[in-house]
């Protein structure tokens, strides 16, 4: 999943990256569409990560949306 498709319902991404990474702020979140960049280093610092870590992580999470969403349009 691409970031361009992430950041399509920003608000649905927002509660979701939250879920995921429970430093965030969801209402902050939603107030303002950040770039990956900034989000990256948003989680690095909430969650003590480096940069790379953080990268990795929202990968990952991305990833599994991605997957996520295509199984239920699989399933129908």
């Amino acid at each position: 999943m691409n970031w361009q498709d992430i950041t399509r319902n920003w608000g649905l991404t927002a509660e979701r990256l939250s879920q995921r990474f429970p430093q965030l702020d969801s209402k902050e979140l939603r107030a303002h569409r950040q770039s990956r960049e900034e989000l990256t280093a948003e989680i690095a610092r909430r969650h003590d990560l480096t940069l790379h870590e953080a990268d990795r992580e929202l990968d990952d999470w991305a990833f599994a949306l991605g997957t996520a969403q295509k199984l239920d349009r699989l399933a129908g």
